[in-house]
């Protein structure tokens, strides 16, 4: 089945933000998130799962382990599990 934000699992977090499942199961989770400027996540860690970040459009700023980062649209990263994050839109 095609999946997009039109007939995703949708749910809200933080302040003002977005989240869609595009796919959820034990092995896999892929999520979309949209983040208006100016709205941050608190600083996490996931114990079991890793994560990729992939901006479609705008910019985002994550710090991970101490490690100031920002990615313009079209780049990604990847964050090993147990790794400490916060990001910054």
């Amino acid at each position: 089945m095609k999946k997009s934000i039109a007939n995703a699992e949708h749910y809200n977090w933080g302040s003002n933000c977005d989240g869609w499942h595009l796919l959820k199961s034990d092995s896999l989770s892929v999520i979309q998130e949209k983040m208006p400027p100016g709205t941050s996540e608190r600083l996490h860690y996931h114990t079991y799962a890793q994560q990729m970040f992939y901006v479609l459009t705008g910019t985002a700023s994550f710090e991970i382990e101490g490690e100031a980062i920002t990615l313009i649209a079209g780049e990604s990263i990847h964050v090993e599990q147990g790794k400490g994050i916060e990001s910054l839109i």
